[in-house]
């Protein structure tokens, strides 16, 4: 995963998001997925840092990979999620 975190202006809660995370199954397994590139995620968002915690809200694309013949997948979705560190 490669991911950017970057404050809108220097001393702001707000944040841009961004990340991208690639899949890559290093073998193939009989009747699960094949070898190679599996997946990509790649996001876009706002966040939103408060005290120890990041609150995000943005575009996801999902690009799947589902190999036999079968068409691949491009899934679109709206993501909020929360990440919080604890002491």
């Amino acid at each position: 995963m490669v991911r950017f975190v970057a404050p809108f202006v220097d001393g702001s809660p707000l944040r841009w998001v961004a990340y991208d995370e690639a899949f890559v199954n290093f073998n193939a397994a009989t009747g699960g997925p094949p070898q190679g590139f599996d997946q990509n995620r790649a996001f876009v968002g706002l966040g939103w840092a408060h005290e120890r915690s990041l609150f995000e809200l943005g575009y996801l694309s999902n690009y799947v990979v589902r190999g036999g013949g079968k068409p691949d997948l491009m899934r679109h979705a709206i993501v909020l999620a929360a990440y919080f560190n604890w002491p």
